[in-house]
C-alpha cells in the first residue's frame, strides 16, 4: 500500500480552515478543546498548522464544525492513494476487533 502524508503547508492551510471554521461557528478554542478532549493550546497549535489535527478528531470536527473532507483537506487528498473492494473492506471489518471496527466505520463516513 502506498500512504501519501500532509506536508506542512496542507497542514497549515488544514489548520486555517478549522480556525475558520470554529469562528464562524461562534466556538472559543477552549470549547472545541472540550469537545475533541485536548487542550485549548493544542487547538492553537493545529489551527497556526504547528502540529497536525489526529485521525481520531478528524471526524467529530466535520460534525461539530458541520464541514465536508473535501472543504477540510482542501482537496488535496489523493483518493486514488489505496484502492479496495467492498469485499476486501467486508473481510477486514469481521476479522478485527470493536476498536478498529469503528475506526474503519469513521473513515467510510469520511469517504462517502
Amino acid at each position: 500500500m502506498k500512504y501519501d502524508y500532509l506536508d506542512y503547508e496542507q497542514i497549515k492551510k488544514m489548520g486555517e480552515r478549522i480556525k475558520i471554521s470554529r469562528k464562524s461557528n461562534n466556538m472559543t478554542q477552549s470549547e472545541l478543546a472540550d469537545i475533541l478532549g485536548i487542550s485549548a493550546d493544542q487547538v492553537s497549535n493545529i489551527e497556526l498548522g504547528k502540529s497536525a489535527c489526529k485521525i481520531d478528531h478528524i471526524y467529530l470536527l466535520m460534525q461539530v464544525l458541520d464541514i465536508s473532507a473535501d472543504y477540510l483537506f482542501g482537496n488535496f487528498v489523493n483518493t486514488n492513494v489505496v484502492r479496495v473492494t467492498d469485499e476486501q473492506i467486508i473481510n477486514m471489518a469481521t476479522k478485527t476487533n470493536k476498536k478498529m471496527k469503528m475506526i474503519i466505520y469513521e473513515l467510510l463516513m469520511l469517504m462517502a
